[in-house]
């Protein structure tokens, strides 16, 4: 008899460890799943906070610890930007040129909605368009920063410089890597292009790979696509096809090596993924010392040319190089709407409008409305991340243990969650073995009661 009370005494410690180490593997695994990325405001984002603007372009700079931004402009306020300023993590400082004074440029003449993109010297700009009275008209010049000395130096398209091979062009996508720069569609004129180029040179040379008077392989042409190197891949989502309505959101995710473009989600037979049809959001790679793990972060966008009116994107999105994790943002993050003809409603939201990898995190930043004569109030400036303060200074392990699910089978919302998902998943897989045990039959082995005695 004691011999029975004692095996199912040990039989419902068993099964009562058991279940609470499932519990708890399943809420680490939940949890891991989840992990948000924090945000902290940068206050003040120095200088260029008295000087807001929208459209202007931002990337990460050189060896991803500072990032860069140029141009931009403000509606019915003259001529667009020509200024460079550069954020090192606690504020931006400017490199070249005058807000005050657009019309003095210290390299490209200012513009808006040009094509930035990071180079292992700094950074190279592609064209962009000089104002807001005609979105669609296309510069055709290419120049390159050097961020050691932050000065810039035309590559072509300008004085007797030959033409750039891909021609004039704005509202495009770029994005760069070690030297490749990858740039994609855009408009000139009125209508969207969809050719493909590549420079394996920082921007000096240019080879067409695919689209335009080559055939077609990848995404339609299309204006205000946004594109980033995730870690593995270059990465393009979104954009809009102009109509006779407006224009036609896409929300589609495409990859591309440097020779071809693959699918992902939210195009043909593929079913939707993550955000909903947008151009001109910001995105932008997020540095990391475990290469093995792809990710980038979209925030915002903006849709102004439906007849119905704009709206403006206020959510972020990470992108973990397969999937899409909606992200808390320190705004509000509903998307608002106004009529075509109307100015955004007044409020402390800034107009996130241009992002740049700064170490292991991102920087966004656009200007809040005030409404009134000077329409803009600040610029405000946020940093993203796991640590909104910098890197992590013990890097995740390179490869999971023996025993442990394959991390390329988990879902990856940042580093720390690789740790804590293990973590869950090994405390399921010992719970799930002492309720097994648990019920095992009481004349098998060692779990056999003792005789009875007599």
């Amino acid at each position: 008899m004691g011999g029975t009370l004692r095996y199912r005494t040990r039989r419902s410690l068993l099964a009562g460890l058991g279940a609470l180490l499932v519990v708890a593997g399943s809420a680490g695994i939940a949890s891991a799943a989840t992990t948000p990325w924090k945000s902290a405001e940068v206050s003040p984002s120095g200088t260029l906070s008295s000087t807001p603007r929208v459209f202007a372009s931002a990337s990460t700079l050189g060896d991803g610890s500072r990032a860069v931004l140029y141009g931009g402009g403000v509606p019915d306020a003259g001529p667009a930007y020509a200024d460079t300023w550069v954020f090192d993590g606690h504020g931006w400082t400017r490199a070249c040129g005058d807000p005050a004074a657009p019309a003095d440029a210290c390299g490209p003449d200012g513009r808006l909605i040009t094509g930035l993109a990071d180079t292992p010297a700094g950074a190279v700009l592609y064209g962009g368009g000089p104002s807001f009275d005609d979105l669609t008209d296309a510069m055709a010049d290419e120049w390159s920063f050097d961020a050691s000395t932050g000065e810039w130096t035309p590559i072509c398209g300008t004085g007797a410089l030959p033409d750039c091979a891909p021609g004039p062009r704005v509202m495009h996508s770029t994005a760069g890597h070690g030297g490749r720069v990858v740039l994609f569609g855009g408009t000139a004129g009125e209508d969207p292009l969809g050719d493909t180029w590549v420079s394996d040179d920082s921007g000096v040379t240019w080879t067409q790979t695919c689209g335009g008077a080559l055939p077609a392989c990848g995404p339609e042409p299309r204006g205000g696509a946004a594109m980033a190197w995730d870690g593995a891949r270059f990465v393009l989502f979104g954009g809009m096809i102009p109509n006779a309505r407006g224009s036609t959101l896409l929300a589609d995710t495409w990859t591309f090596d440097g020779q071809t473009w693959t699918p992902v989600c939210g195009t043909g037979a593929l079913p939707a993924c993550g955000p909903e049809g947008r151009p001109f959001a910001a995105f932008s790679g997020i540095g990391t010392p475990d290469a093995g793990r792809p990710r980038a972060l979209l925030v915002g966008g903006i849709d102004m040319f439906n007849e119905t009116g704009t709206t403006i994107f206020k959510d972020a999105w990470l992108w973990d190089g397969a999937t899409w994790t909606g992200q808390p943002v320190p705004w509000d993050d509903a998307a608002v709407s106004f009529a075509r003809d109307a100015a955004p409603p007044v409020g402390p939201d800034p107009l996130v409008v241009a992002a740049g990898g700064v170490d292991c995190r991102v920087a966004v930043t656009g200007p809040v409305v005030t409404g009134g004569e000077d329409f803009f109030g600040t610029q405000r400036t946020f940093l993203f991340g796991e640590d909104p303060s910098g890197c992590p200074t013990t890097p995740p392990p390179a490869a999971a243990p023996a025993t442990a699910v394959p991390t390329a089978q988990l879902a990856y919302t940042g580093r720390s969650s690789t740790a804590a998902m293990l973590a869950g998943f090994a405390a399921l897989l010992a719970g799930a073995a002492l309720v097994a045990a648990s019920r095992r039959s009481p004349g098998l082995g060692a779990d056999r009661p003792g005789p009875a005695r007599g």
